[in-house]
């Protein structure tokens, strides 16, 4: 697993940060533009061998060189840590990534795991093991099918080629042949791989499953060999099949929220099926997009769940609440000292890294004031900046205290002064009866309505400012 972040440097918005410490569950809160995909991305440039990711998000305006370095628990023959770098266009380092191999969710893992599910060279074999003419096989294999499809679609000049044809159907049948336990084994998996898939499906009851498969091979541009599943899909009471998958697209029968819950199903799907899943890190980005709230909560148990199985749990959010919903269940499972929660934050010319409290992030403005309060009661002012935070909190604060008692008061035209005449009316009036226990401490009420009235109206116009003094803010503060 990753240990921590050594540098990143002149990358995408981190102009340069140091030493950042990850845990075996580590939950970043990074909201949009932080810097979240971005992150991501250093990972799926790691595994895919692909540096141009790394490339194109080189940070804008910056002539200095991009660097990446990255610390595992893994050691060299003398005890010392492995890092993982990234300098000079390339990745280093010195063992097998294979046996420590990283996944990665992100909106490019489900924009290509929408309408097909992809594995990587790495994935086939971290999935197969590393097969000495595993990629030869396939090279062969995926140049034959190239040709015949590039022959047949020709038309009538096909047949002045038919020798050329047959030829490579034959080679095309040999090597079926000849490695005939290779390709079951891609057909057994693909099986298992299809029913694990509709397994997860089964979580978010849409009345969705996949129904037919079929095996695609083919290179990549960056020249690594794949595959893909292509599918068909059940639909509540309609059944597709691969014939009619051209008639029914995708992109106007599937909600996007059903297409996400696709690629996110397909991911947890390969967790299950690597066979190292106890070496696997995984990295995941808001996996979430154009979910409701039950099927965030499926995602929520699911990943939970996934988080159990591999060495390593990354994952990034732009959803705070999502966040600490994944931590306090890991908590409850008694992960607590193995997982750490961050933030990305962005100063407008770098992106930092800090330490979160979700707890504290997530409250209702409301109860964060009223912590501020209390905080103050208890442990006093700490300079004039202090004083002035809880000055402007109080009258708001009391506000809220009557809206929240008195809900069935609250309109557009009802403040805190409107709610002191409620109580100045009480015994009069019987429609604010219930209001009239509060009458001994109108007088205070009073005193800590006027007293805070400043920071809500423009008094520039006087000249002065107005002072506070800690001992009458104290003196205010302790009346709520």
């Amino acid at each position: 697993m990753f240990t921590s972040i050594k540098c990143i440097d002149n990358y995408g918005t981190f102009e340069s940060i140091r030493d950042i410490q990850l845990k075996k569950n580590t939950i970043i809160f990074a909201p949009n533009g932080s810097g979240k995909t971005t992150f991501s991305l250093i990972f799926q440039s790691l595994m895919e061998n692909n540096v141009d990711i790394i490339y194109k998000k080189k940070r804008f305006g910056s002539n200095g060189r991009t660097l990446i370095k990255l610390a595992t628990d893994l050691k060299t023959t003398k005890g010392e840590t492995e890092y993982i770098a990234f300098s000079d266009h390339k990745w280093h380092y010195n063992f097998d990534l294979l046996n420590n191999p990283t996944i990665v969710f992100n909106n490019f893992y489900s924009e290509k795991n929408n309408y097909c599910f992809r594995f990587t060279e790495n994935e086939m074999k971290s999935i197969f093991g590393n097969h000495n003419n595993l990629m030869k096989i396939l090279s062969r294999y995926i140049k034959i099918n190239s040709d015949i499809y590039s022959i047949k679609r020709r038309g009538l000049e096909k047949l002045k080629r038919l020798d050329k044809l047959q030829k490579l159907k034959e080679e095309l049948s040999k090597i079926e042949r000849e490695n005939g336990p290779l390709f079951h084994s891609f057909e057994n998996f693909v099986e298992k791989f299809k029913n694990k898939v509709n397994e997860y499906l089964g979580n978010y009851m849409m009345g969705l499953y996949i129904n037919e498969t079929k095996l695609v091979y083919f290179r990549e541009v960056s020249g690594q060999k794949a595959f893909s599943i292509i599918f068909s899909l059940n639909i509540n009471d309609y059944q597709g099949t691969l014939d009619t998958r051209s008639l029914t697209s995708f992109d106007y029968i599937l909600s996007e929220g059903n297409k996400n819950a696709i690629a996110v199903c397909s991911f947890l799907a390969k967790l299950d099926l690597v066979p190292i899943s106890n070496n696997l890190n995984v990295v995941v980005d808001d996996p979430f997009t154009s979910f409701d709230i039950t099927r965030k909560d499926v995602t929520i148990q699911l990943l939970t769940s996934a988080s159990q199985k591999v060495s390593q749990f990354i994952l990034l959010t732009h959803d705070s609440l999502f966040g600490e919903e994944i931590y306090e269940r890991l908590v409850k499972l008694g992960k607590k000292e193995e997982t750490t929660t961050i933030e990305l934050y962005n100063t407008g010319n770098n992106v930092v890294i800090r330490e979160v409290d979700f707890y504290t992030v997530n409250l209702s403005p409301f109860v964060k004031n009223l912590e501020i309060l209390n905080d103050y009661v208890m442990n006093g002012s700490r300079d004039e900046y202090h004083d002035r935070l809880v000055y402007s909190t109080l009258r708001v604060t009391l506000e809220g205290i009557f809206r929240i008692k008195y809900y069935k008061y609250n309109s557009k035209e009802v403040w805190l002064n409107s709610y002191i005449k409620f109580i100045e009316a009480s015994e009069e009036n019987g429609k604010y009866r219930e209001m009239f226990r509060l009458k001994p401490l109108l007088t205070d009420l009073k005193l800590v309505m006027n007293y805070s009235n400043s920071p809500h109206h423009d008094n520039s116009y006087r000249g002065t400012n107005n002072v506070i003094y800690s001992e009458r803010l104290m003196e205010m503060t302790k009346k709520l």
